[in-house]
């Protein structure tokens, strides 16, 4: 039996990471999130604690007795300008600093950040991109992530703070939400399938590297469940697709007329080129991403079609 609370469990992977820790009944998760998402009604070991992360200021005594916290929480999207530094700072810094004041008082629990393993590498040429790197995020949302890491490491030194980094690709798996900004591929695959032109940043030949959520979050539990404390680790698929090889796909698995295409400048927090290299988690864990993107997008296609929301 283990116990698991998760911050922003609700959300696209949170929600997909529950479902997984669900199907061990012995396992006692806690989802700590503003809104309750209610596919959680069907498990009997999951429960909900309304919390609002980003006006914490004290987690005292609501750390104690878990094995496991997930901090999946994050308030801002990457985005052009500096107008969201200080309430990325605000919003998402300080309660995890908040947060690492607690858990830093519990030897015997172990925390995983999701980082973000499409920005805090910044521009790094056109090769897979290790672990070994040293981050140069580009945009607010990566330099955020990358603080929150270093912070994680410090109190680690300090005070053998039990950790994961876990360095996330482009996940992808769920059709788009209303006023969604990032996620290309469902954003796409709407503005396709309701007949809408697709915006496409630059000359579109931009390259990132998509994982399907299942895939993800089955890398999440390998890294965060095994091994000793400490590490960072890549979870993508190690294979980039451009933008407009994206758009090749989906048409062709739509079976439907190209879209028109609106080419508009790039924009400054956009990478040319981010692919991670995997092979830290092969090797330590194990662990291999198994749908291509291709099966991917017809998972995604078959899952709307039949009337759900994804693959």
């Amino acid at each position: 039996m283990a116990k698991y609370l998760v911050f922003g469990g609700s959300g696209f992977l949170g929600s997909r990471l529950i479902a997984r820790l669900a199907k061990q009944d012995s396992n006692q998760i806690v989802v700590a999130d503003v809104n309750r998402n209610p596919s959680f009604d069907k498990y009997e070991n999951v429960s909900f604690q309304e919390i609002d992360f980003i006006n914490k200021n004290s987690f005292a005594g609501e750390i104690a007795g878990y094995d496991y916290v997930y901090h999946l929480i994050s308030t801002i999207t990457p985005a052009d300008g500096t107008k969201d530094a200080f309430r990325e700072l605000e919003e998402n810094v300080r309660p995890t600093l908040a947060l690492l004041e607690e858990v830093k008082l519990h030897p015997g629990v172990r925390l995983i950040f999701l980082s973000s393993g499409g920005t805090v590498y910044g521009n790094k040429g056109s090769v897979p991109l290790s672990e070994e790197l040293l981050p140069a995020p580009i945009c607010n949302y990566g330099i955020s992530k990358e603080l929150i890491e270093r912070y994680l490491f410090l109190y680690h030194h300090m005070y053998g703070l039990d950790y994961r980094i876990l360095r996330l690709s482009n996940p992808y798996g769920t059709k788009a939400r209303k006023n969604q900004k990032q996620g290309l591929i469902p954003i796409v695959m709407d503005c396709i399938m309701r007949g809408e032109p697709v915006t496409v940043f630059g000359n579109g030949r931009n390259v990132r590297d998509y994982i399907h959520v299942e895939d993800a979050i089955s890398g999440v539990l390998k890294a965060a469940e095994n091994g000793g404390s400490g590490g960072i680790y890549n979870i993508g698929f190690g294979k980039g697709h451009s933008i407009l090889e994206i758009i090749d796909l989906i048409v062709k698995e739509l079976g439907c007329e190209y879209p028109r295409l609106i080419f508009v400048p790039d924009r400054k927090c956009d990478v040319e080129y981010n692919v991670l290299d995997n092979s830290r988690m092969k090797a330590e864990f194990g662990w291999e991403p198994q749908i291509c993107l291709e099966e991917g997008i017809r998972m995604m296609v078959n899952g709307i079609r039949n009337g759900g929301e994804n693959g």
